[in-house]
C-alpha cells in the first residue's frame, strides 16, 4: 500500500473508531447503570418499608399513650377491614389480624349501654356521615372503661356505602372528673337550699302584713332581697337538676295527675312575673284532656322553665301564650306549647339552644344573670321520658318552644305511685 493510500484510510477509519470506541464506552456505562439500578431500587423500597414500620412503631405508641385506637370497616371487600391494636385492648379483647365479630364486640359493653350502643351502631352502618357515640365496656377483670367513638361512614359517586372509619378514645379519666365535679355541686346546691329558702320565706313575711310598719325605701330593699333569693333558688334547682341528671340519680316517681290543673299552678305562680312587665300572659287548655301518668315534679319544671323563660326574654308590653293539647298524629303525646313575642335566637346560635351552659349573644344582653341550664335541663328530662322538644324562632320577632310529653311514662326503675 503506497504512502498515499495509507493516509486515506487512516482518515477514513479513524472517526469510524472513535465513534465505535463512544459507543462502547456509553453501553458499558448503560449496562453498569441497569446492572446497579435494580440494587438502588431495592435498597430504596428497603428505606421505605423501615420508614413505613418506624411510622406505624410510632403511631401505636401515640395511640397507646393517649389512649385511642383506630378502625376501618370496608364494605366492599371486609377483608381489609382493620383495628388497631389499641382498638382491641381498649374493648378488652385480645389483638388479632382481623376485626372481631359484632357479637364479640357487645359482650364487651356494659349491659345498661348494650340497647343503645347496638341501635347506634345499626345507624352507622347504614348511614352516611359523621358519627359520635359514648358508652361503657367492661373487661374481663371486672375493670370498667368509658370509651367514646367518632368518625365517618362514606359512600361512593353512586351513594353506595364505602368505609367506616374512625377513632376510639377511653375517655374514663374525663367521666370520673365530671363526676365529681357534679358530685361537688349537688353537695354544694343541697347545703345553698336551707339558707335560700329562710331568707326568702323571711322576705316574703315582711312583704306581707307586715310591711306597713316599713318605709317605702325598706320596702325596695325587702323586695329586692326576696327577688334575688327566688333568681338564686332557681340557679340552685337547676344545678341540682343537672348534676342528678349528670349522676343518673335524678329520681322518677310515676303518678297520674291532671296537666291542665298542673299548668294552671304554674301559670299563677309566673304572673307576678309577667305583672311586672306588663306582658299579657294566655292559657288555653281544651276540655276532656287526659291525665298524664308522669313525674308530677318533673313536668313541672319543664312548664316552669319555658314559661318564666318566655317571660324573662320578652319586653315590656309583649306577650306569652301557653298550650296544651292533642293534636298531631301522636295520640299517645300531650303537646305543650309556650310562644312568646320576645328577643328571638340569633340565626347563628340555634343549633346550641340545648347544650349545657350555652346562653345566645342578644340573650345575655338582655338578662345577664341567667344560668344557661334551663333549656338543658328540659330537653334531658323529656328525652329520657321519650318525648322531645323543638322550636320556630324569629330574632327580634319571638320564639314558640313545643315540648312532646309522653302520656305515660314507661322507664325502668321508677316508684309508681
Amino acid at each position: 500500500m503506497t504512502e498515499n493510500a495509507a493516509q486515506i484510510a487512516s482518515t477514513t477509519f479513524f472517526p469510524l473508531i472513535l465513534a465505535g470506541a463512544f459507543v462502547l464506552i456509553v453501553a458499558g456505562f448503560g449496562v453498569f447503570f441497569m446492572s446497579t439500578a435494580g440494587l438502588r431500587a431495592n435498597a430504596r423500597v428497603s428505606q421505605l418499608v423501615r420508614d413505613l414500620a418506624d411510622a406505624r412503631t410510632k403511631l401505636l405508641e401515640a395511640q397507646e399513650i393517649g389512649r385511642f385506637g383506630t378502625f376501618m370497616w370496608n364494605f366492599d371487600d371486609p377483608s381489609k377491614s382493620f383495628w388497631s391494636d389499641e382498638t382491641f385492648k381498649l374493648f378488652g379483647l385480645v389483638p388479632r389480624p382481623k376485626p372481631p365479630a359484632f357479637e364479640s364486640v357487645m359482650s364487651t359493653v356494659h349491659e345498661k349501654d348494650r340497647p343503645a350502643a347496638t341501635q347506634k351502631w345499626k345507624q352507622i352502618m347504614t348511614t352516611p356521615g359523621d358519627f359520635a357515640t359514648t358508652f361503657r365496656t367492661v373487661a374481663a377483670s371486672g375493670q370498667t372503661r368509658y370509651l367514646e367513638l367518632r368518625g365517618k361512614t362514606t359512600v361512593d359517586v353512586n351513594h353506595i356505602l364505602r368505609h367506616i372509619q374512625g377513632v376510639v378514645h377511653d375517655i374514663t379519666r374525663e367521666k370520673e372528673i365530671d363526676k365529681a365535679k357534679s358530685e361537688f355541686v349537688s353537695l354544694a346546691s343541697h347545703q345553698l337550699k336551707t339558707p335560700l329558702t329562710s331568707i326568702r320565706w323571711l322576705s316574703e313575711s315582711l312583704l306581707g302584713p307586715k310591711s306597713e310598719s316599713l318605709s317605702e325605701a325598706q320596702k325596695k330593699y325587702v323586695s329586692d332581697i326576696h327577688e334575688a333569693s327566688r333568681r338564686m333558688a332557681e340557679m340552685v334547682n337547676d344545678l341540682l337538676n343537672v348534676s342528678r341528671i349528670e349522676l343518673g340519680t335524678l329520681a322518677v316517681r310515676v303518678e297520674e295527675f291532671d296537666a291542665t290543673e298542673l299548668l294552671k299552678a304554674v301559670v299563677s305562680e309566673q304572673q307576678h312575673a309577667a305583672t311586672l312587665k306588663q306582658i299579657a300572659l294566655k292559657l288555653i287548655c281544651p276540655e276532656g284532656l287526659p291525665h298524664l301518668q308522669a313525674d308530677k315534679s318533673q313536668v313541672r319544671m319543664v312548664m316552669q322553665n319555658l314559661i318564666s323563660n318566655a317571660i324573662k326574654y320578652t319586653p315590656d308590653g309583649g306577650s306569652v301564650e301557653a298550650e296544651l293539647s292533642l293534636t298531631g298524629g301522636r295520640r299517645e303525646v300531650l303537646f305543650f306549647r309556650v310562644s312568646d313575642t320576645g328577643i328571638g335566637i340569633p340565626k347563628g346560635e340555634r343549633d346550641k339552644m340545648f347544650q349545657k351552659l350555652f346562653r345566645a349573644g342578644n340573650a345575655q344582653e338582655s338578662v345577664p344573670d341567667g344560668t344557661g341550664l334551663g333549656l338543658y335541663v328540659v330537653k334531658s328530662v323529656l328525652e329520657h321520658a321519650g318525648g322531645g322538644i323543638t322550636f320556630d324562632t324569629k330574632e327580634g320577632k319571638g320564639t314558640t318552644f313545643y315540648a312532646s310529653i309522653p302520656l305515660v311514662w314507661q322507664m325502668p326503675n321508677v316508684e309508681v305511685v
